[in-house]
């Protein structure tokens, strides 16, 4: 009798464990279906910036030239020309026309003796100017040019451009200079005769000329 109920209760104690475990296990079951489930996400990827346009820098624009004065005075247009100078021969090398207010002449001196040059107002041929005995030109008033300098010693009339020894080089300007007609020659006796002159003609510019200032500036 006594065996018997000790086996009774040993099975019920058996039961009440292998209930107990049961129970457990449906809990941490049920615990772990609550738990949020880790996913493998994809890394973002960073999104890529297109390159943006430099701009280009602006331009600089070249200084207009301004007048050669501060009274508000226009700059006058201007023109220059190359000469050369040898015994016997005075040649204007670029043309003898010139749309200008003032005219610059780059002269060189390729000869082995030195020459003075001067300028007057002609309407003839350039070589038909009358001389006298000794080889100086004959002038009067209607040969002078309304210009800002000297006249040559000798003749009042007669625009003084300036004396140039042998291989030498210079620029001279005749400034402001009129439309018209005109000769510059070597003003030593005797060589305008022997061919050291040229002609050339000033024009007035077209209103829509661009002013040129100095061009010695």
């Amino acid at each position: 009798m006594m065996k018997t109920i000790a086996t009774a209760r040993l099975a019920l104690w058996a039961m009440g464990v292998a209930g107990a475990i049961l129970v457990l296990a449906a809990c941490t079951s049920s615990e772990a279906e609550d738990q949020p489930q880790a996913t493998n996400t994809p890394a973002a990827t960073p999104a890529v910036t297109a390159p943006q346009d430099t701009p280009s820098p602006t331009a600089t624009q070249a200084p207009r030239r301004t007048p050669n004065s501060s009274n508000s005075a226009p700059a006058l247009v201007a023109a220059i020309t190359k000469v050369r100078i040898q015994e016997g021969s005075l040649v204007l090398e670029e043309g003898d026309e010139y749309d200008a207010e003032e005219i610059y002449f780059d002269t060189k001196n390729a000869g082995e003796e030195t020459h003075h040059l001067g300028a007057v107002k002609w309407n003839g041929d350039p070589g038909s100017i009358p001389v006298d005995s000794d080889g100086n030109i004959i002038t009067d008033s209607s040969f002078v040019i309304d210009a800002r300098v000297d006249h040559v010693e000798q003749d009042a009339h007669i625009l003084d451009l300036g004396e140039l020894g042998p291989s030498n080089t210079a620029i001279w300007e005749i400034d402001p200079i009129q439309p018209g007609n005109y000769v510059v020659f070597c003003v030593i006796p005797g060589h305008y005769s022997d061919g050291e002159y040229f002609g050339f003609t000033i024009y007035e510019p077209p209103p829509e000329a661009t002013p040129g200032g100095s061009l010695l500036d």
